[in-house]
């Protein structure tokens, strides 16, 4: 947990003594604000209360250094979680891709790739994907091609 502190001054000392710092001498003593509003990763501040975030999103505040974020981030493509409160977002699987809400992954298909973690795409001529794939589709080989339609390298005739 880290504190939010509504006082610049005492932001300052706080981001210091939760980042690690302790100060510049390593360590001792810090008065803490009256009042001061605890918040734990997973949540954000609104007014004076803290509130979980909600399936989808996730707050990691320990990573800032400046006073306590009032809304929670979108987990990035390719990136889910299902539940509230959370502090960070899980990869989705290979061949997965997050659905808009960030809640769920779903699976491309073979003859496709994941797009940005957040879309399947058809491979493109003269590629193919025996299973859906990330980033990219596998290159035909020499002597070979794919057919409009077709799921896996077809060979010359």
């Amino acid at each position: 947990m880290r504190p939010y502190f509504p006082n610049a001054l005492f932001a300052l000392v706080a981001a210091s003594l939760f980042s690690g710092g302790g100060g510049r001498g390593g360590g001792g003593l810090v008065m803490l604000a009256a009042g001061a509003t605890i918040c734990s990763d997973g949540q954000y501040l609104d007014g004076a209360a803290c509130v979980s975030c909600g399936p989808g999103t996730y707050l990691n505040a320990s990573k800032n250094t400046s006073v306590w974020p009032s809304v929670c981030d979108l987990c990035p493509g390719g990136e889910f979680v299902a539940t509230s409160g959370a502090d960070r977002c899980y990869d989705c699987l290979p061949g997965e891709y997050s659905v808009a809400d960030r809640t769920q992954c779903a699976s491309c298909k073979a003859g496709q790739f994941v797009a940005s973690g957040t879309a399947c795409q058809a491979c493109p001529g003269g590629t193919y994907a025996p299973q859906a794939l990330n980033g990219a589709c596998l290159d035909c080989g020499a002597g070979s091609y794919t057919l409009k339609k077709v799921r896996g390298a077809a060979p010359t005739h």
